[in-house]
């Protein structure tokens, strides 16, 4: 997972990576588009971590109330799949499982319940 305490680390092993490199090469960019750790508005920001998958350095975020990962939203998932995952029935058992709260009534509102 990325942190800002092991930023420069996570950088250098992440531009190392086979994900890194094929999506460079494939869209011509000379870097892909994740800004690690920058701000974000979104109100699904909170609940999730940011990384990227061991074995390959695809960019992935972590729900931290049911530990399932997603496509990390800068990869062109946006931050709705994010959104539907909170409402999904699958997040919420095993957050209720883990004694997690519901989500609030303004997230449901902003999830589009």
């Amino acid at each position: 997972m990325w942190s800002s305490e092991d930023n420069d680390q996570f950088i250098e092993w992440w531009r190392k990576t086979k994900w890194f490199h094929e999506h460079d090469r494939k869209n011509g960019y000379t870097e892909p588009k994740i800004i690690w750790g920058s701000p974000k508005r979104a109100n699904c920001w909170p609940n999730i971590y940011e990384g990227a998958a061991c074995l390959d350095g695809q960019p992935i975020v972590v729900c931290k109330r049911c530990s399932k990962a997603l496509k990390h939203p800068a990869v062109g998932t946006g931050n709705s799949t994010i959104e539907r995952h909170f409402t999904g029935k699958d997040c919420k058992k095993i957050s209720r499982a883990r004694g997690l709260p519901q989500i609030t009534i303004e997230e449901s509102f902003r999830a589009k319940v």
